[in-house]
């Protein structure tokens, strides 16, 4: 089973092509998901070279 954060960061490695899509996803779960560990989130997007595209679809 795949959590919500993991599926995240996946879409958001997705989304390099800028797939709005993926995206979207990505919105969704932000918003339907109350408990997402943000801490996880921002430590692993770092890593995979992403973290500027979490804080753009997080709004900050």
């Amino acid at each position: 089973m795949v959590t919500a954060e993991d599926l995240v960061l996946a879409k958001l490695e997705w989304s390099e092509g800028t797939s709005e899509l993926q995206l979207r996803d990505v919105r969704s779960i932000f918003r339907l998901v109350d408990d997402l560990d943000w801490a996880y989130l921002e430590r692993y997007a770092a890593i995979l070279g992403i973290r500027e595209r979490l804080e753009a679809e997080r709004g900050g």
